[in-house]
């Protein structure tokens, strides 16, 4: 699983945020582009294409280890 694959599925939009994910963007940039797993690895999430969205990496690095849920919002 490639990141530009999840990115193009994702249309290039955060999954977080919902706002575009810039591809020229490199990491570790905090609008880089970067794969959130909804469910986290941490706490048996598979890290496999029905599990990992794109974010922007300081959405994702926000979110944490947060499950869907948590009451976890980002303002877009």
């Amino acid at each position: 699983m490639l990141l530009a694959e999840i990115a193009e599925r994702d249309n290039w939009s955060c999954s977080l945020c919902a706002l575009p994910v810039d591809p020229t963007v490199a990491w570790p940039a905090s609008q880089s582009p970067s794969l959130d797993h909804r469910v986290p690895i941490s706490k048996g999430g598979a890290h496999d294409p029905s599990n990992v969205f794109l974010a922007h990496l300081s959405c994702n690095s926000s979110k944490g280890d947060r499950m869907p849920g948590d009451g976890f919002l980002l303002d877009g």
